[in-house]
Order: C-alpha cells, then structure tokens, then sequence
C-alpha cells in the first residue's frame, strides 16, 4: 500500500524541472495489492495511475492538457512503472485507465522499487518533454515547498477525510493552488490571488445533491494575515472536515 503523503514529495521534486507545473497525486486503495475492484486491474494489465503531471494550454483550436500519466503496479520493493504522454484531453480525471487515453505516446517501462521512484520518474518527464515538445518555465513560487509540507502533514494525518481525494497542487507564479477531487463527490478548489492578499474557496458541489435552481458552486474568500496563506488553506481544510482536531 502507498499512500498519498508519500508520493506527494516525490513528485514535487519533479515539477521543479520545470517541464510541467501542475501534479495530480491519487491514493488507489487496490493499487498496490492482489485485490481486483470493477475488474480494472484485468482490463490495463494490472496498472492503476497514480501520478499526472500536466499543463493547461490553449492554441487556436482551444484548449488542451499535454499531460503525463504515470502508472504502478506490484508492491514498494517489486514496483512496476509505466507511463503514458497525451496532449489531447482536456480535463485530468481521477484514475484514467490506459485503455482510455486518446493517442497516447508510450514513455517507458520499468521495474524498480519505491526508493528509486524520483529517478524514474525524472526520467519520464525528460522524455515527455520532448515528445511534447514543451518549454521549460522554472517560475517556481517562493511559497511552494510550505505549500507541499502542509499537503504531506495534512495527508499523512490519521484522523482526515483525504485519503479518497486526488490531490492536485500547482508550483507555476504567481500564485499557488491546491484542489482536492473526490471522483464521487463534491470538488474543492483553492487558490491564492496574485497579490498574495487572498485566498479562496471554490466547492463544485456533487450534481446528485442538486435541484435544477441550485446554483452550482459555493464560493468563499478570506483575507491572508501576515502573508501567511498556509493559514488560511488550513482554516478552510478545517472548515470542510478535512482535519480534524
């Protein structure tokens, strides 16, 4: 079993190449063990994604992701790592099957244990870059390595309501940002306004507890005390049951 606060800091390192600025972590409860759950593991030879690195962009045509999505199979010490780059979806789903994926560019393939899993997945990104063929933009916010401790501290927690949520977290200036998705339920977004003076609180509210004259999204802002947005992420964490005392 691999749990998010785990993978979170591996794959921050990553976005520090500055290849892609945005990171999807998902804690699968059935990827690293002989359980078979919706015959999933069956239909991508046993693969589950755990890690997607992405971009958002736009050309002419409109918008779109370039996208790598990193997937596990096996166990920490016999770890199975596959990856696949797309750049023609434009949404980053929790959980993707491969079989799924429109005109994927296969990566690489290797089988190597947890402690060696930032060196691959270096690997991939450089070898996605150039499939891709994105610029390197190493802009990272000053702010980004409290931001990734407070999501391990948060995600490592015994007693929270994440461990069923992807996290996605952004390293790109000006701004930070964490969204949390559930898959099943309500969507949490939460963003930092440029001046730094702000944060705020987006709920995508779950359509199943929705009448058709309800509006579809709850919004909240507070002000940032002492240029300290960890504080003010962590009182909305707190306010939607995410940590609990």
């Amino acid at each position: 079993m691999i749990f998010s606060h785990e993978i979170i800091p591996e794959a921050a390192k990553q976005l520090k190449l500055g290849v892609f600025k945005r990171v999807a972590v998902r804690e699968e409860l059935w990827a690293l063990n002989k359980v078979r759950f919706y015959n999933r593991q069956q239909e991508d030879n046993g693969y589950v994604e755990i890690i997607t690195f992405y971009n958002n962009k736009r050309n002419e045509a409109g918008n779109f992701i370039e996208s790598l999505h990193v997937y596990f199979r096996g166990t920490l010490d016999d770890l199975k790592v596959c990856a696949y780059a797309t750049s023609s979806n434009v949404s980053v789903h929790q959980g993707t099957r491969i079989s799924d994926l429109k005109n994927p560019t296969k990566i690489g393939e290797v089988t190597t244990t947890f402690n060696e899993i930032a060196t691959v997945l270096e690997q991939f990104i450089l070898d996605a870059q150039k499939v891709l063929n994105i610029e390197l933009d190493r802009k990272i916010d000053s702010r980004f390595e409290s931001t990734v401790q407070f999501l391990i501290d948060t995600y490592g927690g015994k007693d929270n309501d994440l461990e069923s949520m992807t996290v996605h977290f952004a390293v790109h200036s000006p701004s930070v940002s964490i969204i949390c998705e559930t898959g099943w339920g309500n969507d949490f977004h939460f963003t930092v306004s440029k001046d730094k003076k702000k944060a705020s609180m987006k709920i995508v509210i779950d359509a199943r507890e929705l009448s058709s004259d309800d509006p579809k999204t709850y919004r909240e802002t507070v002000d940032i005390q002492g240029n300290d947005f960890i504080t003010a992420y962590k009182e909305f964490f707190y306010e939607c049951n995410f940590i609990r005392e």
